[in-house]
């Protein structure tokens, strides 16, 4: 889509100086992506067959027993959920989430990942993507400890780092693990938006012995918005692609088309070709520009520095800029005025009256653009 057919419909692109988020559009397609896409539309094609000559592609590249694509991150955990929940029967799948369907119903989740806090964010949030779990057809039920894993369990949940407030995650995480492998338990890792670093494609499941791990497609990977990448335990990909569409079972509306297919092997293809050194400098460079560009208000109580992780953990340098002495309101319009502002430039929030600046999806075009809209929206409100 053009920018004139943005305009047309008066949507105003968007400067994303926030990173990879759904609401802003995940992420931008490199050409080689835009073309693969372009030329799987241009042809009919047996779909499963193709969906699963993608899969054994894509194992092949992350190193993985197997793998499958799915609409989204959020969509392969319903199609995971239900892969344990039902198997790879596929009377079945047909029925879920009818509770004749299911082999076992309980599925787990730590209860410190009901809610939390992203990193340097003032709210608590809810745990939205657990709705999965029901619509699937399964009963969702949160522990406190790995004792309350039992063999009546589906399966267990883990959102790793998107609570950094979270105390020694690693170290929970192999407790949890280690009480579901001796139960024959599959964990499953949401990891949606935990590539970079792209190595965590295989880290979860070769190194952290989970079962299955999902990933957005549409972030990190720089692949389509709608799609998903899963990967882990040959038999439960299987089940997943039982379980999702286009057959008919609960995955259906969660369809995966040919041209997503074809973008996200070809965008992972390309993450797992690039430099993580050349990208990490790149990002360094940007994020100290935008703080030598502001060190012209610190004698107006603003001081900037460089924080190596993302909102949520990862290995993304960013730009923190706080104001001194200034509310949270405050804080809010002078990110609203960016908003609004011409270009239109979106920021994340930070603690203590800060904003944060993300280079991810910054052009670099973009970069002083950026530094000079924030300067001018934080000289308004001092």
């Amino acid at each position: 889509m053009s920018n004139t057919t943005y305009s047309e419909l008066g949507v105003i692109p968007v400067i994303n100086a926030a990173g990879a988020l759904s609401r802003l559009g995940g992420s931008l397609l490199s050409a080689g992506v835009r073309k693969a896409m372009n030329d799987a539309g241009q042809h009919f094609i047996d779909l499963p067959t193709f969906h699963d000559r993608v899969g054994e592609e894509l194992a092949r590249i992350t190193r993985n027993e197997a793998a499958c694509v799915s609409s989204g991150a959020a969509a392969g955990v319903l199609v995971a959920v239900a892969a344990c929940i039902a198997g790879d029967d596929v009377q079945r799948a047909e029925k879920l989430p009818d509770p004749s369907a299911v082999i076992k119903s309980d599925v787990v989740v730590w209860s410190e990942h009901l809610v939390g806090k992203l990193a340097g964010a003032d709210q608590v949030l809810s745990n939205g993507y657990l709705s999965a779990v029901g619509m699937a057809g399964a009963e969702l039920r949160s522990i406190t400890g790995p004792d309350e894993i039992s063999p009546d369990t589906a399966c267990m949940l883990w959102f790793p780092r998107v609570y950094p407030e979270i105390e020694n995650e690693e170290e929970q995480f192999e407790r949890f693990t280690s009480r579901a492998r001796a139960l024959n338990v599959p964990m499953i890792v949401d990891a949606a938006d935990q590539v970079p670093p792209v190595s965590n494609l295989w880290y979860y499941t070769k190194e952290r012995s989970a079962d299955l791990a999902i990933f957005s497609g549409g972030k990190g990977l720089l692949g389509p918005g709608a799609s998903g990448l899963i990967v882990g335990r040959k038999d439960l990909i299987r089940a997943c692609r039982v379980n999702s569409g286009p057959e008919h079972s609960v995955g259906r509306p969660a369809k995966v088309g040919k041209e997503e297919l074809a973008g996200l092997l070809q965008a992972v293809r390309e993450a797992v070709a690039a430099d993580p050194v050349l990208q990490l400098k790149t990002w360094m460079e940007t994020v100290e520009f935008w703080i030598n560009c502001l060190r012209q208000l610190e004698a107006r109580g603003v001081t900037s520095y460089m924080s190596p992780t993302s909102h949520s953990g990862q290995p993304i340098p960013r730009a923190i800029v706080r104001m001194h002495g200034i509310s949270t309101a405050t804080r809010d319009m002078i990110i609203a005025r960016l908003w609004e502002g011409s270009p239109c430039i979106s920021v994340l929030p930070e603690e203590n009256g800060a904003i944060a600046l993300n280079p991810q999806m910054v052009k670099k075009e973009e970069i002083k653009v950026v530094s000079e809209k924030v300067l001018d929206a934080i000289s308004a409100h001092l």
